[in-house]
């Protein structure tokens, strides 16, 4: 495990991200603005590329609205809470994976990809 991924995987065991953008209105400005400038773009039947993608919260609305989802993240954690909160009618596939290698996908496979970040410093 690189330095990085071991100071991701503490940060995310703390818990720190589960609630992150739901835990009271003001946190939910992020994300009710994030949505708000995603769906002026995006089309019934795109597909989305979720990198870093955290515990899913953008990812699993998505899915929940209909798309076909992929999404990447690094911490074990993050990824064993996002699971927790896929329904069997999603079309949604979560894998552990790095926003430096996306060699797992072929070229052109999204219509768009979200790749949002948090306010972790690595000092």
């Amino acid at each position: 495990m690189s330095k990085v991924e071991e100071i991701l995987e503490n940060y995310y065991n703390q818990g720190k991200e589960k609630d992150r953008l739901i835990k009271d209105k003001a946190h939910m400005v992020e994300f009710l603005t994030t949505v708000r400038y995603i769906d002026k773009y995006i089309k019934k039947k795109d597909r989305i590329l979720d990198i870093g993608a955290g515990t899913g919260i953008y990812s699993l609305y998505y899915a929940k609205k209909g798309y076909k989802v992929d999404a990447i993240e690094l911490t074990n954690a993050n990824i064993e809470e996002f699971k927790k909160n896929i329904k069997p009618e999603m079309d949604i596939k979560v894998e552990k994976g790095n926003a430096l290698d996306l060699s797992r996908y072929k070229d052109n496979t999204f219509d768009i990809t979200l790749l949002l970040r948090t306010n972790i410093s690595f000092v």
